[in-house]
């Protein structure tokens, strides 16, 4: 997914061994209902100001479906997914490598990179938004296991 979280470690490597019980589960649908809230703010608050007008009609519907509670709907996570990666190609334009020449440098100078005005912005919300998404896939997955387990020992 996205490579700006840095070390955090992903939602399912933190919950890996734990037994799954309906506890557990109603845990992560509250951690995704959470982290909702919070990705909404930052794509509302960062984002979606900082977008040219003809590209804020996604991002406002993907941020109406955070704010209506909507993020188990059908297809919630695949349009975060698409939006995530459209923010990161943003990120990418307005990310510039380039060498900084220095005579007294031991390799002769080193790599800079120089950010444009919000993109740091989009770092943060797209980081929130990939906690987000696990966090939704992580809870959809959940009920589903334990429903379909249920079914499979009623055999």
């Amino acid at each position: 997914m996205s490579k700006l979280l840095g070390d955090m470690p992903p939602l399912t490597t933190l919950i890996d061994g734990v037994e799954m019980t309906s506890e557990i589960v109603v845990r992560l649908v509250t951690i995704a209902y959470w982290q909702s809230h919070i990705a909404y703010t930052e794509l509302m608050d960062n984002v979606v100001p900082r977008l040219h007008p003809l590209k804020r009609g996604f991002p406002l519907r993907v941020a109406e479906r955070m704010d209506g509670d909507l993020v188990f709907e059908k297809g919630f996570a695949a349009d975060l997914s698409n939006l995530i990666a459209s923010l990161e190609a943003e990120i990418e334009a307005g990310t510039h490598v380039y060498w900084h020449g220095d005579e007294y440098h031991c390799r002769g100078g080193y790599e800079e990179v120089f950010r444009e005005p919000g993109v740091d912005d989009f770092r943060r919300a797209v980081s929130e938004l990939v906690v987000l998404h696990e966090a939704v896939v992580a809870s959809t997955c959940a009920v589903r296991s334990m429903r379909d387990a249920g079914k499979l020992m009623s055999f």
